[in-house]
């Protein structure tokens, strides 16, 4: 039977046939194929194959599963022992020999006889005749396993099981967590598979150790025949040291064979049921196999190979005119189908001819189908045209010799034809495609002519272009352009004449440092370095596609430096007014041939020379700043400006104007500011006061303050002359002040008087010439309160009276006071404040007199919103805003409390305006406020820069350098405000600054805020860079610093063309040091702990400081104490402020007092309820009863209010009568008796009085 095939073709037939004993194979039907297909060829045996060989396989791990089977159990101690024979359960080949039962041998092998001395645990190489290796089995793995070992696992270890139905049966021996001899705590698991039909068997081996310390530790994985000399192993597996886990492998019979030529002289050409062949001739193929006990069975298949058809064609061209004839194609195979896409060529399907007028212009593809044994598919692409065209052109209009041949372009609806050139010298690589082979070409200039000739009845046609062939360019023409420049110059302009057969032009400078050269024409354009000087080189060459011309004759280019940057001037920088001439000179600057001076303003002199040193012929009436600067210059230019030399030129001291200030005082120490008109360029002003013993002069400037000396009295002189660095000019016109004196007011002596009485005050008036006029305070309580002696009304309290004398001229008063005590009179309390209002941020003294009542052993208690903050008489405070403050008097019998009311006045807030921007050499008028609105005095600094300081709106002198004024406000009351400031900001001339830190001196913690203060140069190019040390801070005008100590500085400041540097200092001062707990006092972080009884003493260092304590008190030291009667908890805080720097540290503190902090214990349960304390107040003794009557001794401690003993006694128990002891040497107040037991401790208030 044959089957024809077209293309690929798959055959599988599986033919069942009936088998008696042995088997059989069929190797399929024959099959008929087209020459270059493939086919598959099965053969199907039957019945177990035969093999004397095996090949060993690794595959995935695929083992059968470890459960069931029948379980097996060795002889004896079941170690290296044989147990069977078992049944198979079905025929199997190995080593072409049938068996139907198997031995298993402990040691890891599947036998088919049976010897006893194959029960050796160590493994041997094989094959081997040895005596003791085992042989007609299958070893997977041979080494000494025992299987007699107890443990979870069993035994038994080894079992096995017949799986699967014919002919694919399964026999499946396995060894289950077997231990290992000697090493028995390490376990395998594997499986021996047989499979019935294919005689493959199969080792999966789930996990093999080894024992190295036993055996040798070696294995050995293979089959073994039966008498030793065969045997096939696995890779470095016959009695080696190996271990592995999770593998599959296997040992496979050689089966099925496939022969060519026939068997058994023929060529074997595959191995196994299948055979994937692609024959170019009939060819016959025979499978043969081998069958279990040797038998040998063929069949034979023959592939028969046939011709594949050729389905080729064409018309003859490939483009075909409308009007012509195609015909019939030619092909070798006529007949057939032919059809064309797309739509639109009319041809006849069976013989391929072309309706060409009925068909439409485009191109088409044709395709030509055979219907032969072996059907072949061809097509061909065939454009139809209305008429034949042969345009044609070559991408470029010429090309160099060394190119890539260059091929025609046709346009749309052109081909290609016969193609030739004139005159003689062009040579094609093809004339069918114009394909031009430049090589073999001369240079030359061509017409290339395409022919078409007549085809499909289309006429010949024609057409002609132009190329031309050529070389590299001819040399470079020489370059034009300036060879003469000036360092920096503009972007400059070079050309050359063009040349022949170049298509661009390659510019060269040299060297590159120079600068680089742009352009591809006849021109380009060279950007020079900045700074570049020296000579450069500029070369051009023709370039086209074949390559590069020889370079043009270099142009040399110089270029010339400018004059570089030269120093500062040197020479004298203070000078007197008509200093007349003086001598400069500069460091030099390179390249320069003479040099340009400048002294601005152009007024203050001139300047004599061109050198590096001139001279300078000063204007006999210049005074002020001048700059002196210069630069190097040459034919090329000038340098940069050098940084100026600034130049203080003094004017000689002019005469002062004469002072102005306050004409009148009253005599006793009052102070006044005076101030003169500012004097350009003062350093300084000398004042002078006749007579010298009238007052002191404070400051040195042109506005101070004079303080008059308390006991002067008269007409005192005030002068001032101008003082500069040129000498002291003349005095001013003196100021004339009047010192009026004061009448001296005398209220009389202290006095005391009975209850109700009346008494004459004694007041008297000493001093002055005028008559006065006197006045006493409480006017409610005298007769007559406008004469010198009243008389008083009856007395019922103590008085403080005020007698307050006028000069009835010149208004100078005085006052004076007196009391009058009233004996036996309630207790009274007279407090005030001096002063009674002032400027927020200063303080007053509270004071509190008492008079009556007990007389001595006052105690005061100062209140404010009902907290004690104070125990002194005359406590300093500091508020915020105005505050009233309540101060509690109480002696042994009472109390009385009186308030006091201190006013704060808020400071003033001063405006210096917005920043000025002004030429050199100008004044501004600066705009000073001050807000609430009121009357207020301006003060501004620097005041020498100022025409009048004290005014709200004062003109500059003229500026030549930015300047930054402060103004303080002062109003009626004498508070001054906060300073502001205002930057005045000058422009022109050269680049300057003047910069500032505000403030300069600040206290660690504190920040300043740094100014550049810049003016001059380019003030729209100006950029910043403040340093501390080398590193940046900031790139700002202005920056805020808070430094941890002293730091200098450092300003960079810029304009594009001049860079200048500048430094800021800025003073640092330490805060004091303050610590409130001294070593060794008990406390709990920032809490002291204290008995109740205790006083608690805290002094500090009093080392060039001030104090003010949170009681009030200014000293170093601070006391507290409490009760003695119950817990306290104070707290303290205290400011401590550096007299010479103002710097101040505040800190705080608590002190809780209670009993827990006493050296003692209090026995709740006491043997005594109280204590009876009589007489109480007591003035000699005191005595003490105790209730109930206490058994044990008794002891007495008294303790004044401080905490201090002041007396102690001690007293038998078991007594009814009273303890008493003597306090009268003690001075009178409140105290605190303690007494105490073994029963316990009671305390007690005593009061001890002087009165009767």
């Amino acid at each position: 039977m044959r089957i024809s095939r077209s293309l690929f073709l798959l055959v599988a037939l599986v033919f069942c046939f009936d088998f008696q004993v042995k088997s059989q194979i069929n190797a399929g039907p024959d099959i008929t194929i087209c020459q270059g297909e493939t086919v598959n060829l099965f053969a199907v045996a039957t019945g177990g194959y035969g093999t004397d060989s095996y090949t060993f396989e690794v595959y995935p791990y695929q083992p059968e599963t470890y459960s069931g089977g029948t379980p097996v159990t060795f002889g004896g101690n079941q170690d290296d022992q044989i147990a069977g024979p078992f049944n198979i359960g079905f025929q199997f080949c190995f080593f072409n020999q049938y068996y139907t039962q198997f031995y298993i041998g402990s040691n890891g092998w599947v036998g088919f006889t049976y010897n006893s001395s194959w029960t050796t645990y160590t493994s041997a190489p094989i094959p081997s005749t040895g005596s003791t290796v085992p042989k007609n089995c299958i070893m997977a793995p041979w080494q000494d396993w025992h299987p007699g070992v107890n443990s979870s696992y069993g035994p038994p270890y080894v079992f096995y099981k017949t799986i699967g139905t014919a002919p694919n049966r399964k026999l499946v021996v396995y060894w289950y967590e077997c231990p290992m001899f000697s090493c028995t705590s390490t376990r395998g698991s594997f499986q021996i598979v047989l499979n019935e039909q294919s005689s493959i068997i199969e080792n999966h081996l789930t996990n093999k150790p080894n024992c190295l310390t036993w055996a040798g530790g070696t294995a050995t994985q293979g089959v073994h025949n039966s008498n030793g000399n065969t045997a096939f192993t696995a890779t470095n597996r016959n009695s080696t040291q190996w271990v592995v886990t999770n593998e599959s492998t296997r040992f496979v019979p050689s089966g099925i064979k496939w022969y060519t030529g026939g068997y058994p002289g023929g060529t074997i050409v595959g191995y196994g049921p299948e055979l994937i062949v692609t024959p170019s001739v009939t060819t016959v193929y025979t499978a043969v196999v081998n069958l279990c006990g040797g038998q040998v069975y063929s069949d034979n298949v023959t592939v028969t190979v046939i011709p594949q058809d050729n389905a080729g064609f064409s018309y003859g061209s490939s483009t075909l005119c409308q009007s012509g004839f195609s015909g019939n194609p030619s092909t070798p195979f006529p007949g057939g189908i032919y059809y064309a896409t797309p739509p639109g060529l009319s041809i006849n399907a069976s013989t391929g001819n072309i309706n060409l007028g009925a068909s439409n212009p485009g191109s088409y593809t044709i395709t030509h189908i055979t219907t032969g044994s072996c059907p072949d598919t061809a097509s061909i692409t065939l454009t139809v045209v209305t008429s034949p065209s042969a345009t044609f052109g070559y991408p470029q209009p010429g090309y160099c010799v060394t190119a890539s041949n260059p091929v025609p372009v046709f346009a749309p609806g052109s081909s290609a034809g016969t193609f030739s050139a004139v005159p003689p010298g062009l040579v094609f690589a093809s004339i069918f495609t114009g394909e031009i082979n430049l090589a073999a070409s001369a240079q030359g200039t061509y017409q290339v002519t395409n022919t078409i000739p007549p085809s499909a009845a289309c006429p010949q046609v024609t057409y002609t272009t132009t190329v031309q062939v050529y070389s590299v360019p001819p040399t470079g023409a020489p370059v034009q352009g300036p060879t003469a420049l000036c360092e920096n110059p503009a972007n400059t302009v070079y050309s050359t004449t063009a040349l022949a057969n170049t298509t661009s032009y390659l510019w060269a400078m040299s060297p590159a440092s120079a600068g680089t050269i742009q352009g591809s024409g006849t021109s380009a354009m060279v950007n020079w370095t900045d700074n570049f000087i020296g000579t450069a080189y500029i070369q051009v060459r023709g370039v086209n596609d074949c390559g590069t011309g020889q370079g043009s004759p270099p142009l040399q280019v110089n270029v010339n430096p400018l004059p570089k940057e030269t120093g500062t001037p040197v020479g004298p920088v203070a000078l007197c007014q008509g200093g007349g001439l003086t001598t400069y000179f500069t460091s030099g600057s390179a390249f320069a041939d003479h040099y340009e001076w400048a002294l601005l303003p152009s007024s203050a002199g001139m300047v004599v020379g061109q050198g590096q040193q001139i001279t300078l012929s000063w204007s006999a009436l210049f005074s002020g700043t001048a700059q002196l600067a210069v630069r190097g210059v040459n034919e090329c230019g000038s340098s940069v400006w050098s940084d100026p030399l600034g130049i203080e030129v003094s004017p000689l001291p002019s005469q002062a104007m004469q002072p102005f200030g306050p004409e009148f005082f009253c005599s006793g120490g009052a102070s006044g500011n005076y101030a003169t008109q500012v004097v350009l360029n003062a350093s300084g002003y000398s004042w002078t006061i006749d007579p010298a013993g009238a007052g002191v002069v404070t400051g040195s400037g042109n506005a101070v303050s004079v303080s008059w000396d308390p006991a002067f009295s008269g007409i005192a002189n005030l002068r001032v002359a101008v003082i500069n660095n040129c000498g002291t000019g003349p005095f001013s016109p003196a100021l004339q002040i009047e010192i009026a004196p004061r009448p001296q007011a005398n209220a009389g002596n202290d006095t005391t008087v009975i209850f109700g009485a009346s008494v004459i005050l004694k007041g008297s008036v000493q001093g002055g010439g005028n008559p006065v006029v006197c006045h006493w305070e409480p006017a409610s309580l005298l007769l007559n309160p406008d004469v010198m002696r009243p008389e008083t009304l009856p007395l019922q309290t103590t008085v403080l009276f005020t007698l307050t004398s006028t000069d009835a001229v010149n208004g100078c008063a005085a006052s004076d006071d007196v009391w009058i005590e009233v004996a036996g009179s309630p207790l009274t309390v007279s407090a005030y404040a001096d002063p009674p209002a002032f400027c927020a941020g200063a303080g007053t003294t509270l004071s509190v007199q008492a008079l009556g009542g007990a007389g001595s052993g006052y105690q005061y208690n100062w209140l404010v919103n009902g907290v004690l903050f104070s125990n002194l008489q005359y406590p300093y405070v500091m508020p915020d805003v105005s505050t009233i403050y309540e101060v509690v008097v109480s002696d042994v019998n009472s109390s009385v409390s009186a308030l006091i009311s201190v006013e704060v006045w808020p400071l003033p807030a001063a405006s210096a305006g917005d920043d000025i921007f002004l030429q050199t050499g100008s004044s501004a008028q600066l705009q000073g406020s001050a807000s609430p609105p009121g009357n207020y005095s301006f003060s501004w600094s620097p005041a020498d820069s100022l025409a009048n300081p004290y005014v709200a709106n004062p003109v500059t002198v003229p500026l030549y350098t930015s300047n930054l004024f402060s103004l303080t406000v002062t109003d009626h009351r004498g508070c001054s405000s906060p300073p502001d400031q205002v930057s005045v900001i000058v422009q022109g001339g050269m680049l300057g600054a003047s910069p500032v830190a505000n403030p300069d001196t600040i206290c660690l913690g504190s920040s300043a805020t740094l100014l550049a203060l810049p003016f001059g140069g380019i003030q729209s190019g100006y950029y910043y860079r403040w340093y501390d040390g080398n590193t940046l801070i900031s790139e700002q005008p202005e920056v805020n610093v808070s430094p941890l100590v002293s730091t200098i500085y450092r300003l960079e400041v810029g304009d594009g063309m001049s860079l200048i540097e500048r430094i800021v200092p800025v003073a640092v001062f330490n805060l004091p040091a303050i610590n409130l707990i001294a070593p060794g006092v008990p406390h709990q972080e920032n809490t002291i702990l204290a008995c109740v009884f205790d006083t608690i003493s805290i002094s500090l260092p009093p080392v060039a400081v001030s104090f003010l304590w949170s009681d009030g008190s200014t000293g170093n030291s601070i006391q507290l104490w409490t009760s003695g009667i119950t817990f306290d908890f104070r707290q303290l805080w205290v400011v401590v402020t550096d007299i010479s720097t103002g710097c101040f540290s505040r800190a705080e503190v608590n002190v809780l007092f209670n009993f827990i902090n006493c050296s003692y214990g209090i026995d709740e349960k006491t043997d005594f309820n109280d204590i009876v304390v009589f007489p109480n107040p007591a003035r000699e003794t005191v005595c003490i009863r105790v209730l109930p009557v206490a058994s044990g001794d008794l002891q007495l401690r008294l303790y004044d209010i401080r905490g201090r003993l002041v007396a102690a006694h001690d007293f038998a128990g078991g007594s009814i009568d009273p303890a008493c002891f003597g306090v009268g040497q003690l001075p009178e107040g409140l105290y605190l008796l303690k007494a105490g037991s073994d029963a316990g401790v009671i305390v007690k208030k005593v009061i001890i009085t002087k009165l009767r």
